[in-house]
């Protein structure tokens, strides 16, 4: 984009850089939300700057691994704040600017999640009408920006992803679709599966199983941790290994993704209790008890003894640590402070190297991501996202036939907005079991020999004792 205008309005947002020739000053911005990320690293006499953390990483002299990232991965499937793999490498600050000049490097806040007022008495019923709309434009935009490439969508048994598809259907693309999954002991479809077929087939778009394996993270996960820049956890990869399933595209296709909607409408596992936290331990405490992974019995099993404790007390001062950045960025007595930690943390998880990501692949996207969209969305008070709620008001008021085929995590149709609807779903036909895992990584690691000593040779080094 030429002007602050464009760059604002680019779905998705990316990366920005002005140069000054009087004052010989750079200024580099990424989009408001901090969803296209740049790494930057003081050098010896200069500071280097790129898309790739793990490039930036590689410049002599190489970085050394950071041991607190290793633990936040585990923890939490994503890196908390700016952190990268590599010490002394980090992400532009959300809201930041960074600004080179004769006199060195300095960190320029220019925008913050706390600016957006919080409206707090509209209602979801209200807030719909616009809300639909941001969707439909920032979708729109995207597939005018595609061109005649084809559209590609991978479906799960979930909301986001069947709201993406129908709405690229409605407004005139004909979207593919696949899934990835594991079939069951019996050979037959997992729920998810079942659902995915059902969706392409009520929309009327072609569709694909691409079937997970025991053993297929340590066939991929070198490529994926190129992929992703070394900086996504590899157990969500799976989208990734599948990139041979689609040579001879490259260039051709737009993905487009749902797996940042369960973070963006629906907050991805926000608790109204969570709201009512005030005190910095109990946010500590809930959180830790929410998103850590690292107390699992397979990590237990993996990293024993001495390494799982030391993990475990780096990913605790790592939360504590990003608490208080949170704290300092939103007044305490604001009840987004959760929502604000799951959407700065979460979202990298997807967003990992921007575009390089798919490049092997597709063009991938994420529409969730649209500016006017994330603006309107956003003066919405948190508990109006809880339980998937405002995923529930989009399909009932604008693709009802959606919301009539099972979600995955209930077995049943979507409940329309409001209780008298959660309580007519909840007493409605059960047509599949309820949360159903599309891939058990915990009995594949266990059933892999091949699978344990992968992690092990990763996360402790080859021929260690533990």
């Amino acid at each position: 984009p030429t002007d602050a205008a464009g760059l604002d309005s680019a779905v998705p947002p990316w990366l920005r850089c002005d140069y000054e020739l009087l004052e010989q000053r750079a200024t580099l911005r990424a989009d408001r939300y901090g969803f296209g990320l740049l790494y930057w690293r003081k050098l010896a006499g200069c500071v280097a700057f790129s898309t790739s953390a793990l490039l930036l990483a590689r410049v002599p002299p190489a970085a050394e691994a950071d041991r607190d990232a290793l633990a936040e991965l585990i923890a939490f499937d994503h890196l908390l704040g700016e952190r990268t793999l590599a010490r002394g490498v980090a992400a532009l600050p959300l809201g930041h600017r960074l600004l080179l000049e004769p006199s060195g490097a300095r960190l320029e806040r220019h925008t913050g999640y706390g600016d957006i007022p919080l409206n707090e008495g509209l209602k979801p019923h209200d807030a719909l009408p616009g809300l639909l709309e941001g969707w439909r434009n920032g979708v729109a935009g995207l597939l005018k920006s595609a061109g005649s490439r084809s559209i590609v969508v991978p479906l799960s048994g979930g909301l986001d992803s069947r709201l993406l598809a129908a709405t690229a259907a409605e407004l005139g693309a004909s979207p593919s679709t696949f899934t990835f999954g594991q079939r069951l002991v019996s050979g037959g479809d997992p729920p998810d599966v079942t659902i995915a077929r059902e969706v392409a087939k009520t929309l009327g778009a072609p569709w694909r199983f691409l079937e997970l394996k025991d053993g297929w993270v340590s066939d991929h996960a070198e490529v994926a941790c190129q992929l992703t820049d070394g900086q996504l956890n590899v157990l969500h990869s799976a989208g990734v290994s599948f990139a041979r399933d689609f040579q001879g595209l490259e260039g051709s296709l737009l993905r487009l993704d749902g797996l940042a909607g369960d973070i963006v409408l629906g907050g991805s596992a926000l608790l109204p209790q969570a709201f009512r936290e005030t005190s910095p331990e109990a946010r500590l405490q809930r959180l830790w008890r929410a998103r850590s992974s690292i107390d699992g019995v397979e990590w237990r099993e993996l990293l024993l003894p001495d390494a799982h404790r030391e993990l475990t007390a780096r990913a605790r001062a790592s939360l504590q640590q990003s608490l208080s950045d949170v704290t300092a960025e939103l007044d305490p007595s604001d009840p987004r402070w959760l929502d604000f930690w799951i959407l700065r943390h979460r979202i990298r998880r997807f967003t990992t190297n921007g575009a390089l990501l798919w490049r092997p692949v597709a063009e991938s996207v994420f529409p969730f991501f649209a500016v006017d969209f994330l603006d309107r969305l956003l003066a919405l008070h948190p508990r109006h996202r809880v339980g998937a709620r405002l995923q529930a008001g989009f399909l009932h008021h604008g693709y009802p036939a959606m919301a009539r085929i099972p979600w995955q995590k209930t077995g049943r149709p979507v409940a329309p907005p409001g209780w008298l609807g959660r309580v007519a779903q909840h007493l409605s036909l059960r047509r599949l079991p309820p949360k159903f895992p599309f891939f058990d990584f915990d009995a594949a690691f266990r059933r892999t020999a091949r699978e344990q000593e992968f992690f092990r040779a990763r996360l402790l080094g080859k021929g260690s004792p533990l």
